[in-house]
């Protein structure tokens, strides 16, 4: 039988990327300042006491020309690092050849490896040494199913309450953990970090990076663009990680190769042969222009 007063005992385990994913498809830029001790205070319920987070993700790797997209994360970071009660997890990536089905044109791409086991021994070491009561899972990811089967199984007076990211929902693993709930705008608006973060020593002052803070002008476009149409630097520091190549009215696995303002998804811009480059939407037609 669990004693009285220990029911409360809560750690977060968040799912950075997953996290990171779900208010980018919300388009929520202003909201990627996240203070994610606050965020998990705010998610307790009365009576609930937080006793660390756990942080998982992996540092990107930039491309020549993009260095700043690796400069604006390793600022988050930092900034993470100041939070007391927060433990940072990396994985890594994983250099992957893919190829074009189109053209056979073939460029390297990343994938991030590591996170969900590093939730899931996490997790699975939490329960055995009864560091908590409840665990607050932030994730949407699938995979992590198993993991919370296997708690709920095997320490069935642990809680395991997952908080889905925005549009980042999974029944599968709804069903494995003990409750299931959305995170909503509201939350993780109250729970943003301050512009600017002192450094435990005060050897160094972090600040938001720009994009965190986007604010329509009359010279920029009330939405940022995902890519500058002749060929510059991604504006998303993610886009990169999910390469399309060819950007036609066409579909490939099943997923469109434009989003909802038929604006292309990244491409190997200026690797790819002309044949490969994607197709723009031209402002002046209906039908898109052939970047080259």
């Amino acid at each position: 039988m669990v004693k009285r007063g220990r029911m409360g005992r809560i750690i977060a385990y968040v799912d950075g990327f997953n996290l990171y994913y779900g208010l980018r498809s919300k388009g929520w830029r202003r909201l990627y300042w996240l203070d994610v001790h606050r965020l998990a205070e705010n998610l307790l319920k009365p009576g609930q006491r937080l006793l660390g987070v756990h942080y998982f993700t992996t540092r990107i790797r930039s491309r020549p020309g993009d260095e700043d997209t690796r400069r604006r994360q390793g600022t988050y970071l930092e900034a993470l690092e100041t939070l007391p009660g927060v433990r940072l997890h990396y994985g890594h990536y994983l250099a992957k050849t893919r190829r074009c089905p189109r053209c056979q044109a073939t460029w390297e791409a990343f994938e991030e490896k590591m996170t969900d086991v590093n939730i899931a021994v996490e997790l699975l070491e939490g329960a055995q040494a009864d560091a908590f009561d409840t665990a607050i899972l932030v994730s949407g990811d699938s995979d992590l199913t198993r993991p919370v089967q296997a708690v709920q199984a095997g320490y069935p007076r642990k809680r395991v309450v997952v908080a889905f990211p925005p549009d980042r929902e999974s029944s599968r693993l709804r069903k494995a953990a003990t409750a299931g709930f959305v995170i909503g705008r509201k939350k993780l608006k109250d729970s943003q970090l301050p512009d600017r973060v002192s450094k435990p020593d005060r050897s160094r002052v972090v600040g938001a990076p720009r994009r965190c803070c986007f604010r329509p002008s009359p010279s920029s476009p009330a939405t940022p663009p995902r890519a500058r149409l002749a060929g510059g630097p991604v504006h998303d520091p993610e886009e990169r990680m999910t390469p399309r190549p060819c950007l036609t009215r066409e579909t490939r696995d099943g997923d469109s190769c434009f989003d909802e303002h038929r604006m292309p998804r990244w491409c190997a811009w200026t690797t790819l042969p002309p044949s490969c480059r994607p197709t723009v939407p031209n402002p002046h037609t209906r039908r898109g222009a052939l970047t080259t």
